[in-house]
């Protein structure tokens, strides 16, 4: 057929994947056909965080989702109740159901994860092509906002996979905001009629941290749609979950902002603070512009960009103390509040001696992290989301790039945790 023209081989292609998606339906569906139930048990008692909670079989369900090669499946299961009347169902904790809904646990992983990295429609076409069958972008963001409402906030509540007790040759933590537009949320509308709703631009903060063994990095994420003071109890969660003691060399960059450096003081102590050179620059051009003569002031600038990066701090200071004649009084008071900004950082400006000791002096990583964090997913064009919505896909989106996000449909052992009571 294919040498007649009758068919492409894309074509093929496509047909075998539609043969494929049978067979491993077919397939799947005689596994969970034998699979059985952990308990028979009509009372059953879960140790949850050494809580001892009694349940009682209450009655059999089906448990009816789509798979992954887009066949509806269903399957009979035990369902038990406690006195507060929390549900409990064993077969679908060790199965990894808890989290899905109405899809199998890898169908709904793969739904979170594209919903996570790319718009819905986008997402949808995605997985539609190459699943071989139609998946509704409906159905991708329910999946992946579901998973973001579970998913925890508090990161000392999550297994990022580090080794706390690993030694590491550098650490290096960073942290910087940036906004996306949000809905304004007011009170009394809700549904469609909110989407008319003005656009606001909300604060994330994002904290990246970087472990070093030779050659070898590895970064984690972080991030939360928040007030400073939010903020500033998730780094030290952040800082706690991770691991930051077994570091030779460790250091902390920021700019000038002052929460930033509260933040290294409270959390990071023993860190040694380093202010982005390229902020850093930023001023020392800002101050060149307030001169009379604006072709003075760029070249004073720019002949004092090499004593900044050089760590000439204190040189810097005096020099621009004695151009304030050329600054006209309309922006003295300016001139002065950045010359006071060099002053009150300028041990962190010692970028002579950070580079000295290997230790990066310009932010690009955290810069580069809020545009994977936040802006690439939160800030497309038309793109308007509600403050939930926003704080539940960040949580899935740094699950897929710390790499957890997998373990939400792993399934447990649940067995470990049951102790049977009595059987009638």
């Amino acid at each position: 057929m294919v040498n007649k023209g009758d068919y492409s081989f894309i074509e093929v292609e496509e047909e075998i994947l539609k043969i494929v998606n049978r067979i491993g339906s077919f397939i799947e569906k005689e596994i969970l056909k034998n699979v059985q139930e952990p308990f028979s048990d009509n009372i059953i008692i879960k140790d949850d965080d050494k809580h001892p909670v009694w349940y009682c079989f209450k009655e059999n369900r089906n448990l009816t989702f789509i798979n992954r090669f887009g066949e509806k499946v269903s399957k009979t299961r035990r369902c038990y109740e406690s006195p507060t009347k929390e549900k409990y169902i064993p077969l679908d904790e060790q199965l990894g159901f808890t989290n899905c809904k109405g899809f199998s646990p890898m169908m709904t992983l793969l739904m979170a994860s594209l919903g996570g990295l790319f718009p819905y429609k986008l997402s949808s076409e995605i997985l539609s092509q190459a699943l071989g069958f139609n998946v509704g972008s409906t159905g991708v963001q329910n999946n992946a906002e579901h998973i973001g409402q579970i998913i925890e906030e508090n990161p000392e509540k999550i297994d990022y996979g580090t080794d706390k007790d690993q030694r590491y040759d550098l650490i290096v933590a960073e942290v910087d905001g940036t906004t996306s537009p949000q809905i304004t949320e007011i009170e009394g509308l809700r549904g469609r009629a909110s989407l008319k709703s003005p656009t606001e631009y909300k604060e994330c903060n994002v904290v990246v941290i970087e472990k070093q063994i030779g050659k070898d990095r590895k970064k984690i994420y972080g991030g939360l749609y928040s007030n400073r003071e939010a903020f500033k109890t998730y780094c030290k969660q952040f800082a706690s979950a991770i691991g930051i003691d077994n570091g030779i060399m460790k250091a902390f960059l920021a700019d000038g902002a002052h929460h930033n450096w509260d933040i290294a003081d409270e959390h990071f102590p023993e860190f040694i603070q380093i202010l982005d050179f390229y902020h850093a620059d930023e001023h020392l051009f800002a101050f060149g512009r307030l001169f009379k003569e604006l072709k003075r002031g760029k070249l004073f600038s720019k002949s004092h960009e090499g004593l900044l990066y050089d760590g000439k701090v204190n040189q810097v200071t005096e020099a621009m103390k004695l151009e304030l004649d050329h600054v006209p009084n309309r922006n003295v008071k300016e001139a002065r509040r950045e010359i006071a900004y060099f002053i009150r950082n300028r041990n962190r400006m010692r970028y002579d001696v950070f580079r000295e000791q290997g230790l990066p002096i310009g932010s690009g990583m955290i810069e580069a992290a809020c545009k994977l964090v936040v802006c690439n997913r939160f800030k497309g064009n038309g793109m308007r989301w509600r403050r939930k919505d926003n704080q539940e896909i960040l949580r899935v989106r740094l699950a897929i790039l710390n790499g957890t996000l997998r373990k939400y449909f792993m399934g447990k052992r649940v067995k470990d945790n049951i102790r049977s009571l009595t059987r009638f």
